[in-house]
């Protein structure tokens, strides 16, 4: 009898298989479209984790505007390009005031309630240069993590995570408007 290993052994299979079809067709019809924000904005309406993978937004997000660490204030709701990979937590988004950064803020299954995740510690603002474009930074205190941002529009922003190691991680966060009960 098949167990719950099993099927799910057989789910991952089927979505390694059919994810980069599909992700395959909806980049090229998303990438059709003519600004780098149309394209990013395009692919934030798909939902939590967009069907598509950071090397093909990477090149897109470097060509967006800079932001600048007084836009970032606030709460933010986000979302990653990250392809068919399984979504690991419950990311909600991240909090930003001028004295410290909640870079991971996670939202409980069972009651919806959201948290700062403190594991991978705090952060403060800062601005960083990548490919000639000073705009805010994300800078972890407690390890070598760095997020840039740049602007999508308005209310929005797509980063890029430079992780240890060299791997670069692309996300979006859409500006949460009114107040957000956080236990901290």
């Amino acid at each position: 009898m098949p167990t719950t290993n099993h099927f799910l052994t057989l789910y991952l299979i089927a979505l390694c298989l059919i994810a980069p079809v599909a992700s395959s067709h909806l980049d090229r019809r998303i990438l059709a479209k003519t600004t780098p924000e149309a394209k990013i904005q395009e692919w934030m309406t798909i939902g939590k984790v967009v069907p598509t993978t950071s090397q093909v937004v990477i090149p897109l997000i470097k060509e967006l505007k800079p932001v600048s660490k007084e836009f970032m204030y606030g709460v933010w709701h986000g979302g990653t390009f990250l392809g068919p990979l399984i979504y690991p937590v419950n990311w909600y988004g991240k909090r930003f005031t001028p004295t410290k950064v909640d870079p991971m803020l996670l939202r409980r299954p069972a009651t919806g309630t959201i948290y700062s995740f403190k594991v991978l510690g705090l952060g403060k603002l800062g601005e960083r240069t990548y490919e000639n474009t000073t705009s805010a930074a994300l800078l972890y205190d407690d390890n070598d993590i760095v997020d840039i941002f740049r602007r999508v529009n308005a209310s929005a922003v797509a980063g890029i995570a430079f992780v240890p190691g060299g791997e670069q991680l692309a996300f979006w966060l859409t500006r949460v408007e009114g107040s957000v009960d956080i236990e901290d």
